[in-house]
């Protein structure tokens, strides 16, 4: 939980704060929330990147059939793309995203230790990266894109899918320094929805007296 004290010490009226909070549960991009708030373009960012900043860090683990893949962010031609691998729960499509240094097994294998519990069923490609599963308790499924097999993994494509292009719609060009809290947002959108029905439930969810 996070302090009132963000709140209380905003220059912004308290309307103008609660409206840019519904805009964002809303994801309005940022310039139509420009348009209906009448605040400016780096004001609503920076707005946007505190709501993002106050939601809890997630401890959720993924348990059953867990379908898990890495994703590239960021423009491979100016040498800025980040990695993320993500894990998603066939059952429930809870998700669970991390920010890794490289895919190499060791960052992998550290990711699903702390975000899958052990017994889980756990689909990949065939990444060597995932070499070894078996050692951590996890049953384990591959599939081979080469030779066109993606059925074991389709739902988190997707998910990588409908993420980007709602981040481009959203922000335009990603500050890959933002990136960490966006991917805590979109795990608590996904897991759960309810803390973006209303500014109220956010803050319920977000804020404690102090």
């Amino acid at each position: 939980m996070k302090s009132v004290t963000w709140l209380r010490q905003s220059n912004l009226p308290f309307q103008s704060i609660w409206l840019l909070l519904w805009c964002w549960q809303k994801q309005k991009s940022t310039g139509t929330t420009v348009d209906i708030s009448g605040v400016s373009y780096p004001t609503v960012r920076r707005w946007f990147r505190r709501f993002r900043e106050q939601i809890p860090a997630s401890t959720l683990q993924l348990s059953g059939i867990v379908e898990v893949d890495e994703s590239f962010f960021g423009r491979q031609k100016f040498g800025s793309q980040t990695i993320v691998v993500g894990a998603i729960e066939r059952d429930t499509r809870r998700v669970r995203l991390q920010v890794i240094p490289d895919r190499a097994q060791d960052s992998l294998e550290m990711f699903l230790s702390t975000t899958v519990n052990r017994g889980s069923h756990i689909t990949t490609d065939a990444h060597s990266g995932y070499n070894d599963l078996e050692f951590y308790g996890f049953s384990h499924e591959r599939c081979n894109h080469s030779n066109g097999h993606f059925g074991p993994t389709n739902m988190i494509e997707n998910f990588w899918g409908v993420l980007k292009r709602s981040l481009r719609r959203l922000y335009g060009k990603l500050t890959l320094a933002d990136l960490p809290n966006i991917l805590k947002e979109w795990e608590q959108r996904q897991n759960q929805p309810e803390m973006f029905y209303t500014v109220t439930n956010y803050l319920q969810a977000t804020l404690v007296l102090s």
